[in-house]
């Protein structure tokens, strides 16, 4: 269960809140050389946010529009990149807990 100031948010166990509200957008890539030319790519397509360099990756999030990851993948693979790696980021429960809360402690 998931309250805030005495109003109930969810109701239901762990796997059904990760079931719920746990699908993912964002992703992460490595690709072969310096990320800064995969930024600039990613961040001259639309429907990308939050592109940032983490450490060798790109993590970025994507406007959910119904494609899969596969042609996500192509996509990136168009724009000229040698992709080491792409994964999508599972949100934590903390993640789950401020989407669905305003995330401010009283």
């Amino acid at each position: 269960m998931v309250m805030e100031e005495s109003k109930m948010l969810f109701c239901g166990d762990v796997n059904e809140l990760f079931e719920k509200y746990g699908s993912s957008h964002q992703y992460s890539v490595r690709v072969d050389g310096p990320p800064e030319k995969a930024l600039e790519f990613l961040l001259s397509r639309p429907g990308i946010r939050g592109a940032e360099i983490v450490g060798n990756r790109i993590e970025f999030g994507v406007e959910h529009n119904g494609s899969d990851n596969g042609l996500l993948l192509a996509d990136l693979q168009s724009g000229g990149l040698a992709i080491q790696e792409f994964q999508m980021i599972e949100p934590s429960f903390e993640d789950i807990f401020m989407n669905i809360t305003s995330g401010t402690v009283n």
